[in-house]
């Protein structure tokens, strides 16, 4: 028998040790990102093997669930080592219809009005001074996508593939790293 969503909720939560061990082990192995992304992945894996857990099977909950665990894990390392956003690979889960995917290094704002009128710094100077201080393509994509289109953090993560989590990560430390830079901190608030 299957658990209901509070008996998964309890393992999660009991077993909350093994997805910081997951993470830090991730973040030994490939030293970049940050532990609390490799920690909310470890959860995801957890909660994916929590309501799949049937203890009538005889297996252990935590050898059950670490496969799931390591595994999302693992794919996050892989993106982040390469600058990418994590796009979730889970079986039986597929895209949302009409969801579009757009490459990390073509990812260009949409065109400004030409009949809007402009008061205060040229968007197109700000942008140019963001490309220069960020240095990582998905952070790029991922502000532009919430400040030039207008998306919310949900609409990103729909829109590129991503979990919620990593695309709020994301731009909470692109904003941070924004911040430091004297260029962009009177626009940053």
């Amino acid at each position: 028998m299957i658990l209901d969503r509070a008996e998964a909720e309890r393992l999660v939560s009991q077993w909350d040790a093994l997805a910081w061990r997951f993470a830090g082990a991730a973040m030994a192995r490939v030293s970049c990102g940050d532990i609390e992304d490799y920690h909310a992945e470890a959860v995801a894996g957890l909660w994916f093997a929590a309501t799949r857990f049937d203890p009538a099977a005889g297996a252990q909950f935590q050898t059950y669930a670490g496969h799931y665990a390591r595994g999302f894990v693992s794919r996050l390392a892989e993106n982040e080592a390469a600058g990418g956003l994590h796009v979730p690979q889970v079986r039986g889960v597929r895209p949302a219809a009409g969801a579009t995917f757009v490459p990390l290094d073509t990812a260009q704002p949409a065109a400004p009005d030409a009949s809007e009128e402009s008061t205060g710094p040229d968007p197109a100077a700000v942008w140019g001074a963001v490309d220069a201080a960020l240095d990582v393509p998905a952070d790029r994509l991922v502000l532009r996508l919430q400040f030039a289109e207008g998306l919310t953090v949900r609409d990103v993560a729909a829109h590129i593939g991503a979990t919620v989590a990593a695309v709020g990560n994301r731009s909470r430390r692109a904003l941070a790293r924004l911040r430091e830079s004297a260029e962009l901190r009177a626009f940053v608030a």
